[in-house]
């Protein structure tokens, strides 16, 4: 594998990794190969079916459960849970997000360790991520501004559930902090849906790719995140919606710290008049000078939407997202019966 070199912002010190597209290519190779497998928690018996990804925390799979119910299953990568920095801040973080119960949030259905292995069972969503979405746009133009703000909406919304949680009568708010991309999800309806909150730890880094470009201030100097981070990254996701482009692209990401005019990073030279002094406040490098959470970010953004009414916006979003949805496998349950020989079964203890 292919070692390369990164600088931590924060104190300058050279860090080697191992390119981490080709060692997610070694992995889907391997799990591949043990594919469809059997996978029996306190639910359940799922067949994990189909890879659906490689990512820094773990392998995901399409499963369904003995009655032919498509969901999500993540295994964490073996050892990830050894480092007691990332165990204590993960695992309660995987925990706490059982409590989402929103439209705009995917659902977390269970978390369970079963030997060394620890996997996470969420409703599966049938669609692509924003990341995929992005690509789109570079070859075929961004989304109409009506629609860009129609999707943002959509994760303020989720983001405010959980700014804002409430179980049992007390207190339970939370912040995603890692609102990159592929964490928000979009389904055949054009609904989106945010994924894996509070699953960020420094102590990450090393173990996946994350763009530069959709990381906060707080993030790039290893200080501590809040709301104001999900805030931020949001308004990042609207800038690259309305110009095509990330904050930090085609530039390292010291350079644009640097060189922040007033304290607000990215150019607003492509972004539409009505959105610019809502992105300025939102992309300040100083947290305290953005909104303070999802809800008042949802605010000044229905202030400065354009007067499309949704009825017309939607059917504008499901044509643009018409050719990606053509490209999405259909989850088609598997047949019934035993794993085929030669298959990996992992059964729970009793």
């Amino acid at each position: 594998m292919t070692q390369k070199n990164d600088v931590c912002l924060s104190c300058g010190t050279i860090r080697s990794f191992v390119d981490v597209n080709e060692k997610a290519s070694v992995r889907r190779a391997r799990v591949a190969r043990s594919l469809p497998f059997d996978l029996e928690l306190s639910s359940g018996r799922y067949r994990c079916a189909r890879l659906l990804g490689v990512g820094r925390l773990g392998e995901t799979y399409l499963a369904f459960d003995e009655g032919g119910q498509a969901r999500s299953i993540k295994r964490l990568h073996h050892g990830l849970l050894d480092s007691p920095r990332v165990a204590e801040v993960l695992l309660p973080a995987l925990q706490a997000s059982q409590l989402l119960s929103h439209q705009h949030c995917v659902a977390v259905l269970g978390v369970e360790q079963l030997g060394e292995s620890c996997f996470v069972l969420t409703d599966y969503v049938s669609g692509v991520d924003l990341g995929a979405l992005f690509r789109h746009a570079r070859y075929h133009g961004a989304p109409n501004p009506s629609v860009a703000v129609h999707l943002v909406a959509q994760i303020c919304e989720g983001l405010a559930h959980a700014h804002h949680l409430v179980y049992e009568g007390r207190g339970a708010q939370m912040f995603h902090g890692a609102l990159w991309p592929q964490n928000v999800l979009l389904d055949r309806e054009g609904s989106a849906r945010l994924r894996d909150f509070g699953c960020w730890h420094p102590a990450l880094e090393g173990r996946g790719e994350v763009p530069v470009v959709d990381q906060s201030p707080e993030h790039l100097r290893g200080e501590e995140l809040t709301r104001a981070t999900d805030v931020f990254c949001v308004a990042a996701l609207l800038y690259q919606l309305l110009t095509g482009h990330g904050l930090f692209e085609g530039r390292a990401a010291q350079e644009v710290l640097a060189s922040a005019r007033g304290g607000t990073l990215g150019s607003m030279d492509q972004v539409p008049l009505a959105f610019r002094s809502l992105l300025r406040r939102c992309l300040a490098v100083d947290p305290r000078r953005r909104p303070s959470d999802a809800r008042a970010l949802a605010a000044d953004l229905i202030a400065a939407r354009p007067g499309a009414a949704e009825r017309k916006t939607r059917p504008e979003l499901l044509s643009y997202l018409e050719p990606l949805m053509a490209g999405v496998e259909e989850s088609s349950p598997p047949p019934v019966g035993p794993a085929p020989r030669g298959s990996t079964e992992v059964v729970a203890p009793a």
